[in-house]
């Protein structure tokens, strides 16, 4: 995602801004990385990108209902939570 596109999201969504990581989160593309392994319920990725980037997931899970379902992600996150 280009930086006009971060920044209108930014307008849109100005709670977005508070999330560490999140311009990275999408001017690396993982917003779509992170949507085509909950597709293919590749949890592995959801492990591999937690430490860094786990608030981005759950931040742009949230915001994405409606749009993308993320089952996988969501049952992922709270098999996590139980732990």
């Amino acid at each position: 995602m280009d930086k006009p596109a971060i920044k209108m999201l930014f307008h849109l969504d100005p709670a977005m801004k508070n999330v560490p990581n999140i311009v990275k989160f999408f001017r690396k593309g993982l917003h779509w990385k992170f949507e085509q392994a909950d597709t293919a319920d590749r949890t592995d990725w959801f492990e591999s990108a937690n430490e860094k980037y786990g608030q981005c997931m759950y931040a742009h899970a949230v915001r994405c209902g409606g749009v993308f379902d993320m089952t996988n992600y969501w049952r992922w996150y709270e098999s996590k939570k139980l732990k």
